[in-house]
């Protein structure tokens, strides 16, 4: 069952600035209303905490119940949505719009329902009619949505729990995801968003799943392993992309892969959205966004696959744009930062439990209809990993170099104690790529770092963590010579010595560079 934590929404709403309060079943007592909402109707917090119906006197009834003028703005699901004439306290008269949710369980077994509240426009009502008239449009495009775009979940996915949910706009737009399980260990996934609007934009979403299953089935053929991400999506770019082209439309994607027996997750970004990884080992919260762009951008691209090592109770979230570029009636968009800080507070819950109320705190943020869809998809890490037979961490400060030496000859001895002599030549890339690393952080940084290196029987992953400017560790190609003074190789040697190098973005300036090398005994 979900439940909900009053405090902890309350936290949040203030935060966030949300005209947030709760309220009982019947909808008439008011409880633990947020900062925003006591100053939109110009409450005292003493006086509505002892008189939780003090509100009711505000309102001019026209001589009607307040409890059956409350039922009757109820719809089938037992949501509230209403705009009452509020005396405020300064006796103006305001006409306020009320949305209160179905009732709730919170964490104490108490039943109650949140609301939220905006100063109501003249067409208010008008809009209510209007919207009463659409509904059959809206069914209709639900059931496009859910036909073409949304994929089934299978509960056997291993040691993982997978929850997706897709809210359609007032029309059906082009998000769309899907789960393959090709192996009982491997699943593929996929999430992503056409550009445009109707039903062109949910053929052509439709489309990009039809040659995912193609490729698929090409790629497979008489081979004994799966064929990589890069290869499908240049295969699904060869049956979609030049439609795309002569359309003059795109789409951005993830195309990802899940590995349980490795515990790592595999991807592609096309241009979608960042994703938001929760690290259960240390409580951190970061963005995450590869550097493709999205397909029907040119004809053909490199791909670049991303690895992000997993462990037990990790959370990771994909989602549409539709959620952080909502906005509220003073034109604030959500954004992406909302939703880390979101996640970052809430990550006790199940992603069943997550994803609604992330929806719900997005819905009450912009007090109206959602103008885009909206899309999300939670997983969590639900299988114990293996402890690594190696794992070290080290804090670098400027003021004592000498320790980057201790750290490389520490290093060194790690990579040669646990594998074979065959891999010389890689650890030699990989101690460069960890050196070059570190040099950056220091440049690019306040002069300081964390470390952190696990290593498994077939794979070796580093976290840096650290806080500073922005920095481009994108590089793949070999630089010019022209350009070594301004450049240098830094980059282009990380990437030669790893199979992966992750930029991750936390909140204000920090940042976690991850590194990732498998050696295939």
């Amino acid at each position: 069952m979900i439940t909900f934590c009053p405090t902890e929404m309350l936290s949040i709403a203030n935060e966030l600035n949300y005209n947030y309060f709760l309220c009982d079943e019947t909808m008439m007592e008011w409880s633990l209303l947020s900062v925003p909402f006591l100053r939109i109707l110009q409450l005292d917090s003493e006086i509505m905490e002892k008189t939780p119906r003090f509100w009711i006197s505000l309102v001019d009834w026209k001589g009607r119940d307040p409890e059956e003028t409350l039922r009757s703005g109820l719809d089938n699901e037992g949501n509230c949505s209403i705009t009452l004439p509020f005396r405020t306290g300064n006796r103006e008269e305001t006409r306020i719009h009320l949305r209160i949710s179905n009732p709730l369980p919170d964490n104490t077994g108490n039943t109650l329902r949140m609301g939220s509240a905006e100063i109501a426009g003249e067409d208010v009502f008008y809009k209510q009619e209007a919207l009463l008239s659409r509904d059959n449009e809206i069914e209709i495009s639900a059931r496009i949505q859910k036909t073409l775009l949304t994929g089934s979940i299978s509960e056997n996915h291993s040691g993982l729990i997978i929850e997706a949910e897709t809210i359609p706009s007032r029309e059906v737009d082009g998000d769309f995801y899907e789960f393959l399980q090709l192996t009982p260990e491997i699943t593929d996934f996929l999430i992503g968003d056409v550009m445009g609007k109707g039903v062109p934009a949910a053929l052509l979403g439709a489309a990009v799943k039809t040659a995912y299953y193609k490729s698929v089935i090409t790629n497979r053929m008489g081979k004994t392993h799966l064929p990589g991400l890069a290869s499908m999506l240049h295969s699904i770019d060869g049956l979609i992309g030049k439609d795309l082209l002569a359309l003059k439309k795109f789409l951005t994607l993830y195309f990802c892969r899940l590995d349980s027996e490795k515990s790592l997750l595999s991807f592609i970004d096309a241009g979608h959205t960042s994703f938001i990884y929760q690290d259960a080992r240390d409580g951190s919260c970061w963005h995450v966004k590869g550097a493709n762009m999205p397909l029907g951008f040119s004809e053909s691209q490199d791909y670049r696959t991303y690895h992000l090592p997993l462990s037990k109770n990790d959370i990771l979230l994909f989602y549409s744009d539709g959620i952080p570029e909502v906005a509220n009636s003073e034109g604030d968009i959500f954004g992406y930062e909302r939703i880390r800080q979101f996640v970052l507070a809430h990550r006790h819950l199940e992603p069943a439990e997550l994803l609604k109320s992330l929806f719900n705190v997005a819905f009450y943020f912009a007090s109206q209809a959602f103008a885009d869809d909206v899309t999300g998809v939670v997983i969590k890490v639900d299988h114990e990993k293996a402890s690594p037979p190696v794992e070290k961490q080290f804090h670098f400060d400027r003021e004592n170099p000498a320790e980057m030496r201790s750290l490389r000859e520490s290093f060194e001895s790690d990579l040669k104690d646990l594998y074979p002599e065959e891999f010389s030549d890689d650890f030699i890339r990989l101690t460069f790529a960890l050196m070059e690393a570190c040099g950056n952080c220091i440049v690019h940084s306040r002069g300081e770092f964390s470390l952190v290196w696990r290593m498994f029987r077939n794979s070796v992953e580093i976290n840096l963590d650290f806080s500073g400017s922005d920095y481009n560790w994108t590089a793949q190609s070999e630089p010019s010579a022209e350009s070594y003074r301004s450049n240098g190789y830094g980059s282009y040697l990380i990437q030669q010595g790893t199979d992966s190098l992750l930029l991750m973005k936390g909140g204000g300036a920090s940042k976690r560079l991850q590194l990732y090398k498998e050696f295939c005994q």
